[in-house]
C-alpha cells in the first residue's frame, strides 16, 4: 500500500514525510532496483538538508531511515539523484540510512536494519522486484565510493527476505488422549506409553529386572514391544482395587525370558484389543 502526500507517493510504511522541496527529476522508469546508501553522519536532519532544491551537494534520496523511523523524501513517483549514475537513478529507489557510529566503522543501528529490512520487503512486493543481491545493491557497486560504509547489505536483505516470506507456524500439538491410570509415585519413574490398536494411552510406574510371566499370557501390541497381562506367576505386585497389571517389554523381541527388563503397568481397566 501507498500514500500519496501533496502529489507524492510513499510506502504506507513511513512514519513521516520531509515537508521541504527536496532535488527530483520528473523523467521515471520501470523500477527494478533499490540502492543501499548510508549518511556518512549520526544526524539524520544534516543528511537530509544536503538534499534540498537547488543545494550544492546536487543529491536526493527516496527514503532517510533513522533508527524506528522512515523518512519520506522524494516520491517513488519521481527520480531521486542518489546513484550517480543516471540510468540507475531512473530505475531505482535509493534508501539512505543513518549511522550509529561515525568513521571508520559507519554502523547502522538494529533499529534501523529492521525498519529498512520492512520497507524494502514492501517496495520488492508492490514492484515484483526479487529479493536478492542482484536488485538490491550497494551505492558503490553503480558509482566509486565508499558508501554505504559498515552497513551489512547482506544481512539486510537476509531480513527482509525474511520478512516477506515468512517461516511456517509450528502445528499445534494433538493433545494425549485421556489416561486411565493407577497413579502411584512410590513404584519408580513415570513415562507415558500409547498402546497401539487400543483407545488407551497407560504410564509406566517402575521397570522391575528379571521378571517373569506366563507363558500363556494375554498378548497385546504395544507401541515397542509386547504387552503380557500376568496371571499369577512372576514377581508378586501390591495393587489395590483389583486394577490390571501388565508388563511390557522394553525390546521387540517376541518371546520373553526370565532376564528380560519389563516395565509394569497399571490399568483403572482391562485393555481391550481393537
Amino acid at each position: 500500500m501507498t500514500k500519496n502526500i501533496d502529489g507524492d507517493i510513499y510506502s504506507d510504511l513511513i512514519t513521516s514525510a520531509n515537508p521541504n522541496v527536496m532535488n527530483s527529476s520528473p523523467e521515471r522508469a520501470k523500477i527494478d532496483r533499490i540502492v543501499i546508501h548510508h549518511n556518512a553522519t549520526t544526524n539524520k536532519d544534516v543528511a537530509m538538508n544536503t538534499w534540498l532544491k537547488g543545494g550544492a551537494a546536487n543529491t536526493s534520496a527516496h527514503y532517510e531511515i533513522a533508527d524506528g523511523e522512515i523518512i519520506g523524501c522524494v516520491g517513488e513517483n519521481f527520480t531521486a539523484w542518489h546513484a550517480g549514475n543516471w540510468d540507475m537513478n531512473l530505475r531505482s529507489i535509493g534508501l539512505e540510512h543513518k549511522n550509529s557510529t561515525m568513521a571508520p566503522s559507519w554502523q547502522v543501528s538494529e533499529a534501523t536494519m529492521n525498519a529498512s529490512a520492512k520497507l524494502i520487503a514492501d517496495i520488492c512486493k508492490r514492484y515484483a522486484i526479487p529479493i536478492d543481491r542482484t536488485h538490491i545493491i550497494k551505492h558503490s557497486e553503480v558509482y566509486a565510493t565508499a558508501c554505504p560504509g559498515g552497513l551489512n547489505i547482506d544481512e539486510l536483505v537476509k531480513r527482509a527476505k525474511a520478512i516477506a516470506s515468512p517461516a511456517p507456524a509450528t502445528p499445534a500439538k494433538t493433545a494425549a488422549p485421556a489416561e486411565t491410570v493407577l497413579k502411584n509415585s512410590n513404584l519408580g519413574h513415570w513415562t507415558t506409553v500409547k498402546i497401539a490398536k487400543t483407545a488407551n494411552t497407560v504410564q509406566a510406574l517402575g521397570q522391575i529386572p528379571q521378571a517373569t510371566a506366563d507363558a500363556q499370557s494375554k498378548q497385546l501390541i504395544a507401541g515397542r514391544g509386547h504387552l503380557y497381562r500376568t496371571v499369577g506367576k512372576g514377581i508378586p505386585v501390591n495393587i489395590s482395587n483389583s486394577k490390571m497389571a501388565y508388563w511390557v517389554t522394553i525390546d521387540n523381541s517376541d518371546s520373553l525370558s526370565k532376564t528380560t527388563n519389563m516395565t509394569l503397568f497399571v490399568l483403572e481397566q482391562d485393555l481391550v484389543k481393537a
